[in-house]
């Protein structure tokens, strides 16, 4: 863990009453701003919570609001959506367009999972997260695992971080948020973020039909539950901001619907990177009309596009690491060679996601509660990129150029 020592001479004000210090006893008194605890539950689909008894996520949302369902950026991809959350910023202005990408600039490939020297490179991100935001204004930003978390980013890293390592329990994670209450009025953070995969990890091996994942939503509700009830024995249970988001949904998959790439084109000398549920394909520039018009139209569930004329509700076409040609085959079908699923079927996946985030199934779960947020409310889905405006409002602080607006969100707080 790395911790920045420098922030503690420049907390402001705001924060030392937000979490109170009486001038002749060191006492905590909740007093606005409250801090914001922001959970992501990787691949945690919005109706996930209508499966199985999840008494502590049923609880966050009878004390403050859900929203019927929150929209993810396209692609509904892990890294692209926990940037666009962060930063309210769309894929193609925040750099991170999928989790697996080139750039021809750096002539270097992004990737992702634990020991990534490029997720952790500064460099690729290209607007301003919310725990930057929070570092820039004297406070104190804490994140465990969430994707990004790892490198300095315009010069500013949050004050604390962990390098990702799979292996580490939400239990973990959580027992650590409570030691950061923990810390002395000057020393707390302003904002927390954590990061849950397990939704994710088994919704792609386990399916979302049936029963299987039941356990899964119940163990993640379990970690819900270890934080409340460590904040409560800390009588903060009603003073700090609880948000709990996903980056997207989850479809099962089908084998009798896959696209073979190689059914319509030559796949020699041609660069494709990203197959599934979302193709990139990279002829070279003489060839990309070519290519184009042999896929175009070329199966009826299987949508090709050159880079500038995507749908325009996906914000997707103005980046130089989105290829000339992008494929976005229809919800639960799959794009993949001849070869490879004979060799690896669906590669082990029994869901994905990637897919269009208008479709239901890609949408996620939204959850906030605590004294910024009307209690007891339902509001109707909203794209994700909103939220970044939502936790500035929170804590009082500028927001940078982003592609969200508070007045999309504004109704769920308790003082707009």
């Amino acid at each position: 863990m790395q911790r920045n020592h420098t922030k503690v001479a420049q907390l402001s004000l705001a924060l030392l009453l937000a979490w109170g210090c009486d001038t002749e006893e060191a006492q905590d008194i909740a007093v606005d701003p409250a801090p914001i605890i922001l959970i992501s539950m990787d691949g945690f689909r919005w109706d996930y919570l209508d499966r199985v008894a999840t008494p502590n996520l049923d609880y966050l949302s009878e004390m403050g609001v859900t929203a019927t369902a929150m929209i993810p950026v396209f692609p509904s991809l892990t890294f692209p959506n926990h940037l666009s959350i962060i930063t309210g910023r769309y894929p193609e202005n925040h750099g991170i367009v999928h989790n697996r990408m080139w750039d021809g600039v750096f002539q270097e490939w992004y990737t992702i999972g634990a020991g990534s020297a490029p997720v952790a490179d500064g460099k690729w991100y290209e607007a301003e997260p919310f725990w930057v935001t929070v570092e820039k204004a004297g406070l104190i930003a804490a994140i465990y695992h969430w994707p990004g978390s790892e490198a300095e980013i315009m010069g500013y890293r949050p004050s604390h971080y962990y390098l990702f390592d799979p292996a580490v329990t939400n239990t973990t994670k959580v027992d650590k948020v409570l030691e950061w209450l923990d810390l002395p009025a000057a020393e707390r953070p302003a904002f927390i973020a954590i990061y849950f995969n397990d939704a994710n990890y088994y919704g792609h091996l386990l399916g979302v039909q049936g029963n299987a994942l039941d356990s899964v939503i119940q163990g993640l509700d379990d970690d819900i539950g270890q934080l409340l009830a460590g904040l409560e024995q800390r009588g903060i249970v009603d003073g700090v901001n609880i948000i709990v988001v996903a980056d997207h949904g989850m479809v099962d998959l089908d084998e009798q619907q896959v696209i073979f790439l190689d059914d319509y084109i030559t796949l020699q000398n041609l660069e494709y990177y990203s197959l599934g549920p979302l193709s990139f394909i990279s002829p070279p520039v003489s060839d990309v009309e070519a290519i184009y018009n042999a896929l175009h139209n070329a199966h009826p569930n299987f949508n090709v596009y050159l880079k500038d004329a995507l749908p325009a509700h996906h914000h997707y076409g103005n980046h130089r690491r989105i290829p000339a040609i992008v494929g976005i085959p229809d919800e639960g079908w799959y794009v993949l060679t001849r070869s490879y699923f004979q060799n690896f079927g669906l590669g082990g996946r029994l869901a994905t996601h990637g897919y269009d985030p208008l479709i239901s199934s890609m949408q996620a779960i939204f959850l906030a509660a605590g004294p910024h947020f009307k209690k007891g409310l339902t509001v109707p889905k909203f794209e994700n990129i909103h939220i970044y405006e939502l936790l500035t409002h929170i804590l009082n602080l500028q927001a940078a150029p982003n592609d969200g607006s508070l007045d999309s969100v504004r109704v769920m707080l308790a003082v707009p």
